[in-house]
């Protein structure tokens, strides 16, 4: 249970850090903070991320990343995903090279041994990303296909 708290901790305290949503520097993203929804990506079909960049200038970025998938018990799929990473970001205007790297925790309840009473095992996967974002500086609108 260790890591989940620790992931929710970061969590909030990178909301807390980026509380104003609107960066003043215009060379970077006007809107350092998002919210996405993805789908095929590092929560198995789909995911909703919050993604903050912690370096944020007209060439390059660097983004924290954190998410969060469920999926039903009779889906045989691992029902709780997190996905975290950190992504960096290569600007030429509204095009962006994306390569990062992440960490997914997937929580499952399965029976181990004679006692049938369901067990929640922790999962952990490393990963990697790399991909096109299409994305303005001023806009609220992104577009990634990524690996």
């Amino acid at each position: 249970m260790k890591p989940v708290s620790t992931l929710f901790v970061l969590f909030l305290f990178s909301i807390a850090v980026s509380a104003q949503n609107f960066s003043s520097s215009t060379s970077g993203f006007h809107y350092p903070t998002n919210v996405q929804l993805e789908l095929g990506g590092h929560g198995g079909f789909y995911s909703i991320n919050a993604e903050h960049f912690i370096f944020n200038s007209a060439n390059y970025k660097t983004g924290l990343q954190i998410g969060f998938a469920y999926y039903p018990e009779n889906t045989e799929i691992i029902n709780v995903w997190l996905p975290v990473g950190v992504t960096q970001l290569f600007s030429l205007n509204s095009s962006h090279l994306e390569i990062g790297i992440g960490h997914i925790l997937g929580a499952d309840k399965t029976v181990d041994g004679p006692s049938t009473d369901p067990e929640i095992v922790w999962e952990r996967y490393i990963n990697g990303r790399i991909g096109y974002r299409y994305q303005k500086t001023n806009g609220q609108f992104l577009l990634r296909a990524s690996f």
